[in-house]
């Protein structure tokens, strides 16, 4: 079946083209292990996230609808990024984004999570089973550590609305 994802309208990179990046890395079968209707919808929740940010540079078109692609924005080394394309870095963020989405939907469900998270909590207990949650701005309210890291450089700063758990 073929994407159903669309470029910079509900996504960064296809579903096809995360998976295949993510296959090279160990522990990220919560992803590349799920079927594509379950992919596209972590890929779209972490573009979601990317798209609450706000970032540096500006929107090549002011009426765009997307944050992506930017102008006016520098690579770690000074040089221009281009403005054609969506980044390696988002892409990348987008990938990792959605991966720690997957590893959070499991039996208990993401709907138990996301309660829990959106009350603030970050500590429960399920039967045998304790989880620890970050707390959502230490990420600019994204979920994975390797996402933000990507990104941080890029962000002027915390997201302009709250934190999406989603």
């Amino acid at each position: 079946m073929p994407d159903s994802l669309v470029i910079y309208t509900d996504t960064y990179l296809l579903a096809s083209t995360a998976d295949t990046f993510l296959a090279k890395y160990p522990g990220t079968s919560a992803f590349t292990g799920a079927v594509e209707a379950d992919q596209e919808a972590a890929l779209r929740l972490a573009y979601d996230r990317l798209e609450s940010l706000r970032w540096r540079g500006q929107p090549v078109n002011s009426a765009q609808g997307c944050q992506w692609p930017r102008i006016n924005l520098t690579d770690g080394n000074g040089a221009t990024l281009a403005s054609t394309s969506p980044p390696a870095f988002l892409t990348q963020a987008q990938c990792w984004e959605a991966l720690a989405i997957r590893k959070r939907v499991d039996d208990l469900g993401a709907d138990t999570r996301e309660a829990l998270q959106a009350q603030g909590v970050q500590r429960a207990k399920f039967g045998d089973i304790e989880e620890q949650y970050a707390d959502p701005r230490r990420f600019a309210g994204l979920e994975s550590e390797q996402a933000y890291r990507l990104i941080q450089r890029y962000l002027n700063r915390a997201p302009a609305m709250g934190n999406f758990l989603g």
